[in-house]
Formats: structure tokens, sequence, C-alpha cells
């Protein structure tokens, strides 16, 4: 029982003594040793198998029980890194920099929540024809943003092509492929400003269908930065008059 206990692969395996030792002292020292139950001789041998069958029965009701817990607790702290990545967003939907300052943040972002190594953030062309790479960070090392030559290596992705980021923004949904990587539009209403990819999800406590729900999710609040970022730079620039967007009558 000693040997049992010790070794992390068998430590977990219910121990029943059956044994002529019958004194208080040695009935003690099994339960001490770890054991779950002890029987003396004589003993009946169905009275035996029931208690077998009783401690087999709870070990597995309370492996079932762990691993319940264990996966409740990961849809718990995915849930509260998700709710803090989306607080952090909203942020930045009133404390924007530049667009590129912007892309930056959103790739943190997703690399926390989704402990992913790999993140890209694509934006279109204004034909919508093609995706091309604005920001993207570990393609080289991992947690290091890359600079503008890294990015100019990124081909674009053309919208018809067979591909998981020109399937995401055709759909408009999150999707996945055999090698774990994912893809999610960037959706404001029914407009799509761009695509997430990430290399993985990267949380294997949790199923595929609630990683992309919750992907989907931060797509629809970085579509909310990415949008106001857009507004506060065309304003600076002057491609956006502001009476006009007002629709105010200002004389000069």
């Amino acid at each position: 029982c000693t040997h049992l206990k010790a070794n992390p692969e068998t430590v977990d395996i219910p121990v029943v003594f059956l044994t002529a030792k019958i004194e208080t002292e040695d009935i003690v020292k099994g339960f001490d040793l770890g054991a779950v139950d002890y029987v003396t001789k004589p003993f009946n041998p169905t009275e035996l198998l029931k208690r077998v069958d009783t401690h087999l029965s709870l070990y597995h009701l309370r492996r079932k029980l762990e691993e319940l817990v264990a996966e409740r607790t990961a849809h718990l702290q995915h849930r509260v890194r998700e709710l803090d990545a989306r607080d952090k967003l909203m942020h930045l939907q009133s404390s924007a920099g530049s667009l590129t300052e912007v892309y930056e943040n959103i790739l943190r972002v997703v690399e926390d929540v989704f402990k992913a190594q790999k993140v890209v953030l694509y934006r279109p062309d204004a034909a919508n024809v093609a995706l091309g790479a604005k920001a993207a960070l570990g393609l080289d090392e991992a947690g290091v943003i890359q600079d503008e030559s890294a990015l100019g290596a990124l081909p674009p992705v053309a919208v018809d092509q067979d591909d998981l980021i020109a399937q995401a923004f055709r759909d408009q949904k999150s999707c996945t492929d055999d090698n774990g990587a994912a893809a999610t539009p960037i959706l404001h209403e029914e407009n799509v400003l761009g695509i997430i990819w990430v290399d993985t999800l990267g949380n294997a406590e949790l199923d595929v269908e609630s990683e992309l729900e919750a992907f989907w999710r931060i797509g629809h609040e970085t579509a909310l930065v990415i949008q106001s970022a857009q507004v506060t730079e065309d304003l600076e620039t002057g491609e956006i008059d502001v009476s006009a967007l007002l629709n105010l009558d200002i004389e000069e």
C-alpha cells in the first residue's frame, strides 16, 4: 500500500485490506497508509465483493466529479479572461490612438485570451477582393509584434480562394481547420472590417465550439474599436467633414 500510494501512476487506486490482523492499531495503520477499507478474517466473500464494488463505484464517481470541476473551472477561467479582454477593448474605443497602435493592442488581447502563439489581423482592400495583413504577432519570435518588412512578406489572401481566412470573410462566422488554426470576422453590423487569424485557440480544456463562440464575440468587440479608431483618424486627416458628419449647417 505504501508503494502504491508513493507512485503517481497508482496513487489513486483504492486499496482494501483483507487481513487476519484485527488489532486496533493495525486497523488504524491500514487507514493511515491510505486504504479505503479494512476487512478482517474470517470474512464473507459476498460482503467483500460488495465492498469492492462500492469502492470502485465511489472511485469512478469521484473521478467524474473531478473532471466536471476541472471542466467548469476551465470554462470559468476562460470566461473571466474573455470578459477582461472585452473590457480592455471597450476602453480602447474611447482612448484609441492610431490604427497601428489599435491593431497591436488587439493582437495582445487575442494572444492573452486564447493563448495563441501567432496572431494576424487582416483588412480588406477598397474593392473587397483581397485581404492584406495589417498587424501580426509571434511569426518570427513568440510575443513579438512584427515590423512592416515582415508584414510585407505575408501574401494577400483573395476572398474567393479556398482558405480559412477567406472562408471566415465570406461566411461572416468563426471557423477552424484541421491544424487547429482559427479565424473570425471583425464584423460591424453587416460589414466585415477584417479578419483575426490565430495559429491555435490553445485551450484544450474547452470544446472547439465554445472557443469559436468566444472568438466571435471578441471579433465583434474588435470591430467597434477599429471603427472608432478609423473615424478618429479620418477626422484628423480631414477625410471626414465634421459638419457633414453631424449634418449641421455651420456658417463660416
